[in-house]
């Protein structure tokens, strides 16, 4: 497939090909420099996505800062005892994994069961 034909059939569009190309290669990139994990993912393996599932927020694709905001999307593994491969991988702002990645679910039934008993 042409690069044209991939970024005309690209799910979010033409115009953001590139910029979520940029993202994947540059984790693909700092994932491969550290080589903990494997890699086999590419652009159609991606659940590519403007809300984050997690948070129901619009997802930051094109920043005006360099860096991360908390609308800006990451890829982040379900599963972390496996690596970046096709279906393994949700995007999600980093809002939300910054939240995800700090407790367990059992923290967070807590702080539920906290917050309602306050209510």
């Amino acid at each position: 497939m042409s690069f044209k034909e991939q970024k005309d059939e690209f799910p979010l569009g033409p115009e953001l090909y590139g910029v979520c190309s940029a993202k994947l290669a540059r984790k693909k990139s700092n994932v491969k420099s550290e080589r903990k994990w494997e890699w086999t993912l590419t652009n159609k393996d991606i659940p590519w996505t403007t809300t984050c599932p997690v948070l129901g927020t619009e997802l930051l694709w094109e920043s005006p800062y360099d860096r991360r905001q908390p609308q800006s999307p990451t890829f982040v593994r379900k599963n972390n005892n496996v690596g970046y491969i096709p279906g393994n991988v949700v995007v999600m702002s980093f809002q939300a994994y910054s939240m995800l990645r700090l407790g367990t679910l059992e923290d967070f039934e807590k702080v539920v069961s906290f917050l309602q008993q306050q209510t």
